[in-house]
């Protein structure tokens, strides 16, 4: 990657993972402000569960209290029997007393339903109490691990504000003031292109910018938002087990020459076809380059298994230990290929006919005839300008 380019995507990061802790810093008060209403809530249903018991208390009390005087009225009603002069007084007299215990028997059934009354609301302030205490208990709980993650959000920021004066200092000051220069128009100075769109503004590049756009090696900015653009390789895909098909062509022997692989999953789907230009050599070396760059690119994609297929009786042979190496140019390609077939927790040479090998071969006289290579895209997905 491009020396510069490499800062600016390091600093880049830095300042994203800085904005991202930032944002997280600046929630906390908003966190705790939710915590404090959640208690507030809880609370507030305690208060009230405890302010309907009271009130159910206290209405007995007054019943109670009325209770009291209509028997108070009663009793100097009855005392008064005794002073009536007339059966019309009598009567009256009686009158007033039945009408004071009919409203003592409501004014006491009144009680019992407050009492009954308050032993629901006495039950559901024990529940409030407990739910509150639980509640009470968790937010201090989580209060505690915000002030937590406020000590460590506020630690890591004080490193990157370090890390990025650290990185902005090493950026060449052209290369910086185009940086700054595009952060304060469009926020963030840099865009990941991916698949040759630009990943902020989602402008599809020209064919040619993403071919040169994926090799790093310059600055390049998107058209349209005027940002950076960096380029991520994907993950190598790792497979278990692949099937490499190769081939090595050389015109005249020696002569011009090339060599080409074929790789597909042990299924046979397809996995990449890799072909590359040797200049003069013969088609034995060109057979030797293919296995090398086969076995090179089956490591790099994580496989523990391979069978390798090819039109070389020759390079079968020799590897099976069943002829020997005799020319002193293919002793050392031998020796590598030896290596490298060792790393694998299996591998097979299998001797094939050409016809069986055509894709192989096919890419083997491209490379001639491009005097090209391709070492590590499929056809389908090489860029083309």
């Amino acid at each position: 990657m491009n020396a510069d380019l490499e800062k600016l995507v390091r600093l880049h990061r830095v300042e994203s993972e800085l904005a991202q802790l930032e944002s997280a810093l600046a929630d906390l008060p908003r966190q705790r402000q939710e915590l404090e209403a959640r208690l507030a809530g809880e609370r507030a249903r305690l208060d009230a569960a405890r302010a309907a018991l009271d009130g159910s208390v206290k209405t007995r009390k007054q019943h109670e209290s009325s209770v009291q005087e209509l028997e108070a009225k009663r009793s100097k009603y009855k005392g008064q029997l005794m002073e009536v002069k007339t059966n019309k007084e009598y009567t009256a007299a009686l009158h007033e007393i039945e009408g004071v215990e009919r409203e003592i028997r409501s004014r006491e059934d009144q009680v019992l339903e407050e009492m009954e009354k308050a032993e629901t609301l006495t039950q559901d302030v024990k529940r409030e109490e407990a739910a509150f205490k639980l509640v009470e208990q968790a937010g201090k709980a989580e209060a505690g691990q915000l002030s937590a993650r406020e000590a460590k959000l506020a630690e890591e920021r004080a490193r990157l504000r370090a890390e990025r004066e650290q990185v902005a200092a090493s950026v060449p000051e052209e290369a910086f003031a185009l940086y700054e220069r595009i952060a304060r128009q469009r926020g963030t100075a840099l865009s990941e292109a991916r698949d040759g769109v630009c990943q902020s503004c989602r402008v599809r590049m020209r064919l040619q910018i993403w071919v040169e756009v994926r090799r790093n090696e310059a600055l390049f900015q998107c058209e349209s938002c005027n940002r950076v653009f960096y380029y991520e390789p994907p993950p190598p895909t790792v497979v278990a087990a692949l099937r490499l098909h190769i081939d090595g062509a050389s015109r005249g022997n020696p002569g011009e020459a090339g060599f080409g692989v074929y790789v597909t999953t042990a299924e046979g789907a397809s996995v990449a076809s890799l072909y590359g230009y040797l200049g003069r050599a013969t088609n034995n070396v060109a057979e030797y380059q293919a296995l090398l760059h086969a076995l090179r690119f089956a490591l790099g994609q994580g496989a523990r298994e391979v069978d390798v297929y090819s039109d070389s009786e020759l390079l079968v042979r020799q590897l099976a230990g069943r002829y020997r190496v005799k020319n002193p140019g293919l002793l050392p390609l031998f020796r590598e290929a030896s290596e490298l077939l060792a790393r694998f927790t299996r591998s097979r040479l299998t001797h094939v006919p050409r016809e069986r090998n055509r894709e192989a071969d096919a890419l083997a006289n491209r490379a001639v005839d491009e005097r090209g290579s391709s070492l590590g895209l499929s056809p389908e997905r090489t860029p083309r300008s």
